[in-house]
């Protein structure tokens, strides 16, 4: 069973013990007989008490060093833990079904102007990233995140090494060269939207 308000102006919804549960008032409580009814309405967990959240608590001994090392942002929201690898964005989402899986999506490559925020995330869209499947702790899909996004930018930067002597070559190069810089520049710009974000909530 899952509780959440009838008052509250945020759709949201609650486990039964959580903290927040005890203050609403009996008769503005609303119930869910599982995740998918509320999903339904379109409510989406307490950053409080979902799974992500007490798998996170459960985990932070071992990833807060990996985090801070490493400079990620890391946050919980829904059911979802969001991650933000200097300018690369990625989610790790637990699956609501009987399979109970822990699912690692990487975003696309775009810049953040235009897309929507929901309580001050960005909307991205995202892929799912095979070859993960067999990672079932967080820890090990933060390092996995590292070590892609190291791996990717070694692999744009090394158009810097490409021969030049022929036409087909320089074309090759070119186009290396361009898409190295396409996707440091949306970096930078997510970077930069993000920094603009956060100034202009903490005048609000």
């Amino acid at each position: 069973m899952y509780i959440s308000s009838m008052c509250y102006g945020r759709k949201v919804f609650h486990q039964q013990e959580c903290r927040f549960v005890k203050r609403i008032k009996k008769k503005n409580r609303l119930y869910f007989q599982d995740i998918a009814a509320a999903r339904k309405g379109g409510f989406r967990f307490c950053n409080c008490c979902s799974p992500m959240t007490r798998k996170y608590r459960k985990e932070r001994p071992k990833i807060k060093k990996i985090i801070e090392d490493n400079g990620l942002k890391v946050q919980v929201f829904d059911n979802t833990l969001l991650i933000n690898n200097n300018g690369v964005n990625w989610k790790i989402v637990l699956s609501e079904d009987k399979t109970k899986a822990i699912l690692l999506y990487h975003a696309n490559t775009e810049s953040n102007y235009g897309l929507k925020r929901v309580e001050g995330h960005l909307q991205f869209n995202y892929h799912y990233q095979r070859g993960t499947e067999n990672l079932k702790c967080i820890k090990h899909l933060l390092e996995y995140i590292i070590a892609h996004d190291d791996w990717r930018m070694g692999t744009l930067n090394s158009y810097r090494t490409m021969s030049r002597k022929s036409k087909k070559k320089r074309k090759a190069y070119k186009r290396a060269r361009r898409k190295a810089r396409r996707i440091a520049a949306t970096r930078v710009i997510n970077l930069l939207e993000e920094l603009d974000y956060e100034d202009r909530t903490r005048r609000i």
